[in-house]
């Protein structure tokens, strides 16, 4: 076509030919001259009579691009991409004047400017798409909100194309929430009311652990003490996270217990075996358990080059006890150290060289892994370590430890098979596509469809004793199967509470949350059963569910209970927010981060209260600050977070990090993020006032129920009375949940106080 120029070749060779064909009396134009109207002449060539004009910006940069061919390739592409979208890009009318006029046009000068041009092109077209591509899901979200179906797919022919990066490109940044409500007080409330529980850049909690130099083989604690310590231990972990190989790590015990020395075994088999006391001490002493994790981090050599199962399993084994603490960041940190040695290692893949238990132990050991990276993820809200896609390894056999030999492994059919750890990596995968899908700014009905089918097909994989319609007693150390995808749902739902979703969607996911929060709960109503109905035998104290449920108490169950109980105090219900408040006060400050929920529950407790006694009982989902508090610790989230995007001063503000340094040999685990906030007085305070509002929705309730009686029986009379012989108003299940909970319930919460 006649003055249009053509496009450029697609490698720096054939633009170096090309260039050099052409000079200023080939190259059509049809722009005036520089000088009299219009803009340069194409290429840079100088125009007769054209002023000169030096060559302006990233002169440097441009010289350097010329001597790296693969990232002018891409340039060159980038060129081409302009020129298929033609005059229409609203940036391309500046391309002439970027060019240079000054001298003679040379090829170096000629690709230089076409270079340059290239890849400030390439960047604009990438991020028209980007922008594209946003506009689209919000369109397809909108029309699912007003029809009420799936989320219709916006000219899904027309993807994105991904193009490799040019050299000097920054990579592509997601878009940011635009929120415009201040948020100045929601911020400080959760600075001072989420010490413990947010995590952010502004929200920070210090390090608890802070290790020292080996001068010596560490002394061996009490055998008596160690037993205990390995009994506690295996009942709280190894049975969802087999990492060791029981009968083979007893057996070595036994010995350096016989030898009361660890010179005969390796440093990091020394260091495995206190990261094991630690997480035993979990559950005994905290300050006992900082001990022997410091003492597991010394016998572990940072700079080892010849890395082994050991190391992986010390460094996860460390994650967990510093994540079990709330030091939240050193645990991730940990986590990631576990992940990179796995990789090294080649847990990842199967190599088929290794004896049968060997391989068995690689893939308990890779999927333990796997699974903490992604539940420590949806934890945190941060992204996954470990790509699927990089995985290549078969799930784990369904057999106990002492059925797996060097020769083989076997499981006879008089034995039960252990399945918990195949239905954890099933959840665990299930998460990963929740990770996923929390990545956009708002989850497509579609979307949590395809993921709810998901954890519907896994709960139905679970024992009988696990499903959500059964009643009997629930062991505590049995929960946390259950306990991760519950709270996989919640963190699915909760996602669209954003205020970037319209009124209909946010309410939607509050009412998903509520109804995942009602399954914990009744779940948590079965833990609390007295065990010897389930038994049919009288147990000891410690078989108590008290003791049991302390026992096997997460830092996950505490902050997932925690989740929940906000969810149903903000639906009005009461009831099953008590069972839940009821576990975590049994809990009690056992776990650190159990008595920062109780805090940030309290303060909540408060708001609600005070939105109630103005009458603003039912207009809680059109209230932003109380959304933001119900939200959680997705507000500690730095790409789920919208409260510190918000206008007004405090959001350029730093948050005050409360005096927790990092501890010495001799400082207590008190010290601990989260331990005190104002007006915190205990789980009592949290139960008084549930019970209260429990107590009396139970008599509003009543009381309406009794009043829709006395006006049907008036109704009916009056007929009698009458003779009208219209028909009998039809009679009112009275215990319909429609009837008993609703909106209604939420309204006449208003006279409590």
């Amino acid at each position: 076509m006649a003055g249009q120029l053509p496009k450029l070749p697609q490698t720096l060779p054939q633009a170096f030919q090309l260039s050099s064909t052409y000079d200023s009396s080939s190259i059509p134009s049809t722009t005036p001259p520089r000088g009299t109207t219009g803009v340069d002449q194409p290429f840079g060539l100088p125009a007769p009579g054209a002023t000169n004009r030096p060559l302006t910006g990233h002169g440097t940069a441009l010289q350097s691009l010329t001597t790296a061919p693969s990232g002018l390739d891409h340039i060159v592409e980038g060129y081409n991409q302009v020129f298929d979208h033609g005059p229409s890009l609203p940036a391309y009318s500046d391309f002439q004047e970027r060019l240079p006029t000054s001298g003679t046009p040379n090829k170096g000068g000629k690709i230089r400017a076409v270079m340059r041009v290239g890849s400030e092109r390439s960047k604009q077209v990438q991020d028209l798409e980007k922008q594209l591509a946003h506009s689209r899901q919000q369109l397809s979200h909108l029309y699912s909100s007003i029809k009420g179906g799936h989320p219709m797919d916006i000219d899904s022919s027309q993807q994105p194309i991904t193009r490799p990066p040019y050299y000097g490109s920054s990579p592509q940044k997601r878009p940011r929430l635009s929120v415009s409500q201040d948020f100045s007080n929601v911020r400080r409330n959760l600075r001072n009311h989420g010490q413990g529980i947010l995590k952010t850049h502004l929200v920070r909690s210090p390090s608890a652990i802070r290790s020292s130099p080996l001068k010596a083989l560490p002394n061996l604690p009490p055998r008596q003490t160690a037993d205990q310590l390995l009994r506690q231990y295996h009942a709280c972990f190894h049975t969802a996270f087999p990492i060791l190989h029981w009968p083979s790590f007893t057996q070595q015990y036994e010995t350096v217990y016989r030898e009361n020395s660890l010179r005969n075994v390796p440093m990091i088999w020394s260091g495995v075996l206190f990261a094991v006391f630690a997480c035993g001490s979990l559950k005994v002493s905290l300050q006992d358990g900082k001990r022997y994790l410091k003492t597991s981090r010394d016998l572990t050599d940072p700079w080892a080059e010849n890395l082994d199962l050991d190391h992986a399993r010390a460094a996860l084994l460390s994650s967990i006890f510093l994540t079990e603490t709330n030091s939240t960041s050193a645990g991730w940190t940990l986590m990631g150290n576990a992940v990179r040695v796995a990789q090294d290692i080649g847990l990842h893949v199967e190599t088929g060289r290794q004896s049968t238990m060997e391989e068995e132990m690689r893939r308990r050991v890779w999927w333990s892994i796997y699974a903490c990276d992604r539940l420590l993820s949806l934890e945190l809200g941060r992204p996954a370590m470990i790509d699927d896609q990089d995985c290549d390894v078969g799930f784990p056999n369904p057999v106990d430890d002492k059925y797996i030999r060097a020769s083989g492994t076997w499981n006879p059919p008089s034995a039960p098979q252990t399945t918990i750890p195949l239905l954890l990596i099933q959840v665990v995968q299930c998460i990963s596509e929740v990770l996923k899908a929390i990545r956009a700014s708002i989850v497509p009905s579609l979307v949590l469809q395809e993921i709810d089918t998901q954890f519907s097909n896994c709960m139905a994989a679970f024992p009988p004793h696990h499903q959500v319609h059964a009643d009997e007693y629930l062991d505590p150390l049995s929960f946390p199967l259950v306990l991760y995808l519950q709270n996989a749902r919640i963190m699915l739902h909760r996602h669209n509470l954003s205020p970037v979703c319209v009124p209909e969607v946010r309410s939607e996911a509050i009412d998903r949350c509520v109804v995942a929060a009602k399954d914990t709960a009744h779940f948590l109503s079965r833990t609390m059963q007295d065990p010897s109905e389930s038994l049919l035998r009288p147990v000891a104290p410690e078989e108590n569910w008290q003791p049991r449920l302390v026992s096997s108490a997460s830092a996950f169950l505490c902050t997932h209970i925690w989740r929940c109980t906000l969810f149903l105090c903000f639906r009005a219900e009461y009831s099953s927010a008590l069972d839940c408040a009821r576990v975590s006060a049994t809990i009690g400050n056992k776990r650190p981060v159990n008595d920062a929920c109780g805090q940030h529950l309290h303060f909540f407790l408060q708001c609600l209260l005070s939105k109630l006694h103005r009458g603003d009982g039912s207009y809680l989902e059109r209230d932003e600050e109380m959304i933001a508090y119900v939200s959680g610790d997705l507000q500690g989230s730095a790409e789920g977070s919208w409260v510190w995007h918000g206008g007004g001063p405090e959001s350029q503000e730093t948050s005050p990090v409360t005096g927790y340094g990092a501890l010495d040999d001799d400082a207590e685990f008190d010290a601990m993020p989260g331990k005190s906030t104002q007006g915190w007085d205990g789980w009592h305070g949290v139960l008084f006032m549930l019970q209260k509002l429990s107590e009396e929705q139970s008599q509003q309730q009543q009381q309406q129920q009794q009043q829709q009686q006395q006006d049907l029986a008036s109704s009916e009379q009056a007929r009698k009375a009458q003779g009208d012989m219209l028909p009998m108003t039809p009679q009112l299940d009275l215990n319909h949940p429609h009837i008993t909970s609703g909106s209604s319930d939420r309204i006449s919460i208003a006279n409590i106080i």
